[in-house]
């Protein structure tokens, strides 16, 4: 996925949900903050 594309889709999250987001691919998490990341986050859509 591109950045641009990435952009585009944080923003219609944001939108649905009314409240901010983060969207990230698990490669794109350092390696220290990915538990945190992990045990958090929230699975809205998935394919």
């Amino acid at each position: 996925m591109s950045l641009f594309r990435l952009d585009d889709l944080n923003r219609e999250v944001e939108e649905l949900l009314g409240r901010k987001v983060e969207l990230a691919s698990k490669r794109g998490l350092k390696p220290r903050v990915r538990p945190y990341v992990m045990r958090d986050l929230r699975i809205v859509y998935e394919a």
